[in-house]
């Protein structure tokens, strides 16, 4: 998962609801083309759904499957489990994150 999917996918999964599509690009800061593919490959993979707005028939709400949120909890327990590493490691990358002074 490449990490512009991995912040789109938490978003998402912040969310127990349904998602504007354009809503989703301004929280992730990323480009609503950008989005849109990501969310076309998710889609496709059965990791997100979609539907057209109930609002505006222009755009699409998007929100995770079940597959979808069981791939994010994996992504985020080895994302967790990659920064405890780093961070126990290495004192500047504990500073970096705001766990302790270089010293």
């Amino acid at each position: 998962m490449c990490a512009s999917a991995f912040e789109i996918m938490d978003v998402m999964a912040k969310e127990n609801d349904w998602i504007r599509a354009g809503e989703l690009s301004a929280r992730a800061s990323r480009s609503q083309p950008h989005v849109s593919r990501l969310l076309a490959q998710m889609v496709e993979e059965a990791y997100a759904e979609r539907k057209p707005s109930a609002n505006d028939r222009r755009g699409f709400d998007v929100r995770l499957t079940l597959a979808g949120r069981k791939l994010f909890a994996e992504a985020s327990a080895t994302m967790e489990g990659v920064l405890r590493d780093a961070s126990e490691a290495n004192p500047e990358v504990r500073a970096v994150m705001g766990m302790a002074e270089v010293g």
